[in-house]
C-alpha cells in the first residue's frame, strides 16, 4: 500500500480536528505553537548575537602590538638569573 495524496489530506484533516478537540478540552495547549515559534526565534537570535560578538575581524590579526622585549625568559638556566636580577632592580 503506497502513501497517496488522499491519505495525507485525510491525516491532516483528522489532525486538525483532533487539535481542535484538544485545545477545547485543555485551553493552554493553544499556546504551544507560540511557545515553539518563540523558542526557535530566541535560539536563532541568541546564536547570531553570540557569533557576532565573538568573531574577530580581519584587522585584529594585524594590529597586535609586538611583545615587550622586557618580558621574562625563564626557560634557560642563564635566563633565570637574569630574570631574578631584573625583578630585583624593578
Amino acid at each position: 500500500m503506497t502513501l497517496e495524496a488522499r491519505h495525507l489530506a485525510l491525516a491532516a484533516t483528522f489532525l486538525f480536528i483532533a487539535w481542535g478537540f484538544a485545545t477545547h478540552w485543555i485551553p493552554p495547549l493553544r499556546y504551544l505553537g507560540y511557545a515553539f515559534t518563540a523558542g526557535v526565534i530566541v535560539a536563532l537570535v541568541a546564536s547570531g548575537v553570540l557569533g557576532l560578538c565573538t568573531v574577530k575581524k580581519k584587522h585584529h590579526a594585524t594590529s597586535r602590538p609586538a611583545p615587550s622585549p622586557t618580558c621574562l625568559a625563564l626557560a634557560t638556566a642563564n635566563g633565570w638569573q637574569q630574570g631574578i636580577a631584573w625583578l630585583e632592580g624593578v
